[in-house]
């Protein structure tokens, strides 16, 4: 048992190694980005065609705060022990895992992939969808930043559900209501994450303007999806990093979603995790219907819009 404990510490620790040291290094010759995406590089014109989302995205379902975003094993204890210690099976583990960092096929498609689109899979809608017309953002289960045991809403399993930040599924005395738009990030890899960042940038402007505050009109939650369990360790052990660099308030709607290889695959469809370095941010409100919907880098016009209409929906 101590054995088997080692060796996957051991394994896990020298594949955390040779990611950092490879996975980022292979964007070293990323290409710059398209004029607004569309358009031109390096002098030729792009053969790339982005279109603008012109339907409501979401699930069929309104979710509850104990929907899981994973594939349950129902496999008894018993049976989970025996694969533990089935000498096989943990080789065959080891080698898919292997294959999921380092495969080049999978790498360097996720790589054409940024370099054709920058992240872009469509163009923002210039409108956002009516409440009766919207569909559901689904529940992810996940850590926060802050400590579990301060939590009111953690499960049993040490998981809160991102239903409870957006809906006031279990409301307590004296709580204040939760703002009736959440402005939600989705980013799978440091590049997606930089892509979300766009969406804020000029944001004092833009809540002068449209005279919006934080906390009452709107509140922002980032949902971290690690792509490979590796990842998913080292957000883990930079927890404290990641604290000390929001705001407190904000703490608690930072979430980090484990099980990436068992997502539902109606998720990972509806946000297209298959490419990994394609940020989603939504505008999504009280009822958790998605109302708007961006994905990569930040226009300047989907910018505009995109505070334009937290003030509209907020204004319902």
């Amino acid at each position: 048992m101590a054995y088997l404990l080692k060796s996957r510490a051991t394994f896990a620790i020298s594949l955390a190694s040779r990611a950092s040291s490879s996975f980022y290094r292979a964007f070293t010759t990323a290409s710059p980005l398209l004029n607004q995406v569309n358009g031109k590089n390096a002098g030729e014109e792009s053969k790339t065609v982005i279109p603008m989302l012109s339907r409501p995205i979401g699930l069929e379902d309104a979710p509850k705060s104990t929907d899981p975003h994973y594939h349950i094993n129902n496999k008894t204890f018993k049976e989970r022990r025996s694969d533990f210690f089935n000498l096989e099976k943990n080789k065959q583990e080891r080698l898919e895992i292997n294959r999921e960092i380092f495969d080049g096929t999978t790498a360097a498609k996720n790589i054409s992939d940024y370099n054709s689109t920058k992240g872009k899979s469509f163009f923002a809608p210039d409108k956002y969808f009516r409440r009766d017309k919207s569909l559901y953002m689904p529940n992810f289960l996940g850590q926060t930043l802050i400590d579990a045991a301060a939590s009111t809403t953690v499960n049993n399993e040490g998981l809160e559900a991102t239903t409870d930040r957006i809906i006031n599924t279990n409301p307590q005395e004296g709580q204040a209501e939760l703002p009736k738009v959440s402005i939600i990030r989705i980013h799978l890899s440091s590049l997606s994450q930089d892509q979300c960042q766009s969406y804020l940038i000029d944001r004092p402007q833009f809540q002068q303007r449209w005279n919006l505050v934080e906390g009452k009109d709107f509140q922002i939650i980032d949902i971290n999806i690690p792509h490979r369990w590796v990842d998913e360790m080292i957000v883990k052990l930079s927890k404290s990093s990641i604290r000390s660099k929001l705001a407190k308030h904000r703490h608690q709607n930072y979430f980090i979603i484990g099980k990436r290889n068992k997502m539902r695959k109606e998720i990972v469809k509806l946000f297209n995790m298959e490419k990994i370095h394609s940020g989603h941010v939504l505008l999504v409100d009280n009822e958790a219907r998605i109302r708007w919907a961006s994905c990569g880098p930040a226009l300047a016009d989907e910018r505009e819009c995109m505070w334009k209409f937290v003030r509209s929906i907020s204004k319902e």
